[in-house]
């Protein structure tokens, strides 16, 4: 299998411990790919983040092509990881295609940054009050993502329990549970007012879902698309 060194080097023994609590329902031939994938795809968030960094210097330097550029190779590398790695390595080619979009999308600003003399470097020199204050400043941003990924940890450990239509089961309950909430609607504002707030919800929130990379929150949006579908269709319960 395809394994990470360097930095990541600590993924090998922690992902297998982590597949225990964040994947408990998979197969060992499942929780195997699920190892792996991991130890490809951790690279990403250290690149981006650095990426990231750096397109706030790029943009302060009014690069704003250059920055605009680094997701359109990242979604390139992962057309390449789909359409090229998949078919040499498998499931591993994909995880490799987002982490050569990560290194592109960071790679792609540094000759900008170097011909512009703000090359990051290395320093002993830290002002301590000025980074104290960054960090305080960026503390709450912090924990409202960090909350959302661990939202979606949960939901992606539930899910590996789930056997397979469950999520279809579950929209299907759903969308019968919400019908009468679409009846009462109806009779207390009318049928057409309900349909004209209730489309148009459930246009959005599919249109949503093409923006979406994180399994959990697809799931959450397909299941409030049927629920706003439910409510549509209770319109014909209107009394």
């Amino acid at each position: 299998r395809w394994r990470c060194g360097g930095s990541q080097d600590w993924s090998l023994a922690v992902a297998p411990r982590l597949s225990v609590w964040i994947v408990p329902g998979f197969s060992p031939e499942a929780t195997g790919d699920w190892i792996t994938l991991t130890r490809i795809i951790l690279l990403s968030p250290l690149l981006l983040g650095l990426s990231n960094l750096f397109g706030s210097f790029t943009q302060s330097l009014r690069k704003f092509l250059v920055y605009s550029l680094s997701p359109l190779v990242y979604q390139l590398s992962n057309i390449l990881g789909i359409a090229v790695f998949y078919h040499w390595w498998g499931l591993a080619g994909l995880a490799w295609g987002t982490a050569l979009g990560a290194a592109l999308h960071m790679a792609i600003q540094l000759p900008a940054l170097g011909r512009s003399g703000f090359w990051p470097r290395l320093t002993a020199k830290i002002n301590y009050p000025e980074l104290k204050k960054v960090i305080l400043l960026s503390l709450p941003r912090t924990l409202g993502l960090a909350a959302g990924q661990l939202a979606i940890l949960i939901l992606v450990s539930l899910a590996s329990l789930m056997a397979a239509g469950s999520i279809a089961a579950l929209c299907g309950l759903v969308g019968s549970l919400i019908r009468p909430l679409g009846g009462h609607a109806a009779d207390r504002i009318g049928g057409l007012r309900t349909l004209m707030l209730s489309l148009p919800l459930v246009a959005g929130i599919v249109a949503a879902l093409g923006e979406v990379a994180d399994v959990g929150i697809a799931v959450v949006l397909i299941v409030a698309a049927v629920g706003a579908m439910g409510v549509g269709n209770g319109v014909i319960l209107q009394l």
